[in-house]
């Protein structure tokens, strides 16, 4: 999830590109971030989905459809406005977004949309914890899967332990810190920026601390990808 991953070409040359600095904290500042620890699931939930390349692609694309449509001045029995329809269907189902509304902008970071599956028990047993303040252990990552990650020094990528997962909840503290990695690595910015700018990672030594990033990145990654529609189904 690099900054070129937010550029969209349209069929006609059109390029709509993610304008970070409109819509997100700048990820060098902890107090920009601050505010999400006071958010409910379904607004921390968007920020995730927001944050995904392939939503953000796929909402321009139909967008686009939707606006030729529009200009052509057709009907809405038109092959054209059927299309877009189709697509505006396609990304609501795909993305756990409510069929009765049109699919939210990227950009809006001020909107919280409803989530199909925000009503479902499952949240529940995933995010128990949500409104507590405790970090996670720093010996493990806990991914939405269940599954329990170590964390070595040096290693490319955690290791999965044989043992029984053992089911935790992510805090708000972790989740912000997911979206803060998200949008540093948006922003171009590589293991040792991250490092440097962020407290959690700052006082650690070099190996671990870039350790714990990956481990981290990669918990970040699966939140944006399915993790979000777990959190939004949390009372």
């Amino acid at each position: 999830m690099k900054q070129k991953d937010f550029i969209y070409i349209a069929p006609d040359g059109a390029k709509y590109e993610m304008i970070h600095a409109m819509t997100r904290p700048w990820w060098k500042s902890e107090q920009e971030y601050i505010p999400i620890l006071e958010w409910h699931p379904n607004k921390i939930a968007w920020e995730f989905l927001r944050r995904s390349p392939e939503y953000f692609t796929r909402y321009h694309t139909w967008k686009w459809h939707r606006s030729t449509a529009l200009e052509g001045g057709v009907d809405m029995n038109h092959a054209s406005w059927k299309a877009q329809e189709g697509m505006a269907w396609k990304i609501q189902k795909d993305f756990g977004l409510d069929p009765n509304w049109s699919p939210p902008s990227p950009y809006a970071s001020d909107f919280c949309p409803i989530f199909i599956d925000q009503v479902s028990p499952q949240g529940s047993q995933i995010i128990t914890t949500l409104g507590s303040l405790d970090r996670m252990p720093d010996d493990k990552i806990q991914l939405l899967t269940g599954e329990i990650y170590l964390i070595s020094p040096g290693g490319n990528w955690p290791r999965r332990k044989t043992a029984r997962p053992h089911r935790k909840a992510h805090c708000r503290h972790q989740l912000m810190n997911y979206l803060r990695l998200l949008d540093a690595k948006t922003n171009d910015a590589n293991a040792e920026m991250i490092r440097i700018y962020i407290s959690e990672y700052r006082n650690l030594p070099r190996e671990q601390a870039l350790a714990r990033i990956r481990a981290h990145w990669y918990a970040a990654r699966r939140m944006v990808e399915v993790g979000y529609r777990k959190l939004a189904a949390s009372p």
